[in-house]
């Protein structure tokens, strides 16, 4: 089950139809979705088209889940393929993780193959480490 996971392109609900039934608690509404811009794969498609020249890094998030296919980690590889970005942060998310909690932890892979673990802490803590993985990578491509 992979109910969070994104497709290629985000979506974004139209409207909700709501359905009157004779028994409607049962009934879930039925919401049409419409295909949204990709921002992630726009910015580097951009980047490499050189309307961006000084963009140094592109940074992308990902709110994964595993399911019969691969774990986590396996589609966020997939995503970060897929996205072209410089770096992708991973949360797993499901089963009281990454939303609605004050503590998490995740992944951040990088396109040249590295992947750290980021350690469980605060959302704080959390958002200093990547700050300071970009800051590295940063430094990794100057000279």
């Amino acid at each position: 089950m992979r109910p969070l996971r994104s497709p290629t392109s985000a979506q974004r609900t139209l409207h909700q139809q709501d359905q009157e039934s004779p028994d409607s608690s049962l009934d879930a509404p039925a919401i049409e979705l419409s295909r949204t811009d990709d921002i992630l794969a726009g910015t580097v498609r951009a980047r490499t088209d050189g309307q961006l020249p000084n963009m140094r890094a592109i940074v992308g998030f990902a709110a994964e889940t595993g399911d019969a296919n691969g774990d986590v980690l396996f589609h966020a590889r997939a995503k970060l393929q897929r996205k072209g970005c410089d770096l992708l942060v991973v949360n797993a998310v499901g089963d009281g993780r990454a939303f609605e909690v004050d503590n998490n932890d995740g992944w951040l892979l990088a396109a040249d193959g590295n992947e750290a673990a980021l350690e469980h802490g605060s959302k704080t803590l959390m958002a200093s480490r990547i700050v300071d993985a970009i800051a590295a990578f940063l430094r990794s491509r100057e000279g």
